[in-house]
C-alpha cells in the first residue's frame, strides 16, 4: 500500500464528502415527519424553520467539499500527466 498518512487524509476527505450527505438524509426525514403532521399548517412554523438553515449549511459544506475534490483531482491528474509528482 501507500503512505499511511496519505491514506488517512484520503479517508478523511471521503468522509468529509459523505457525512454531510448522511446528515442531509436525516434532516430530510425529520422535516418530512414534521410536514406530515396533520396540524403542521396550523402551528407555528418556527419549529420547522429551525431545521431549515441546517439544510442549507449542510448543502454548502457538501458542495464545497465536492468542488475541492474536483479541483484537487484535476491538479493531481495534471501533475501525473506532466510526469511530475502528485500535488495532493
Amino acid at each position: 500500500m501507500g503512505d499511511p498518512q496519505r491514506e488517512k487524509v484520503a479517508v478523511g476527505r471521503v468522509a468529509g464528502m459523505a457525512l454531510p450527505l448522511v446528515a442531509l438524509v436525516w434532516l430530510h426525514g425529520e422535516m418530512s415527519h414534521q410536514m406530515m403532521d396533520p396540524s403542521f399548517h396550523q402551528t407555528d412554523p418556527r419549529a420547522f424553520l429551525s431545521w431549515h438553515p441546517g439544510v442549507f449549511v449542510d448543502q454548502y459544506v457538501s458542495v464545497g467539499r465536492g468542488m475541492a475534490f474536483v479541483v484537487l483531482s484535476l491538479r493531481a491528474w495534471r501533475a501525473e500527466d506532466a510526469g511530475g509528482t502528485n500535488m495532493v
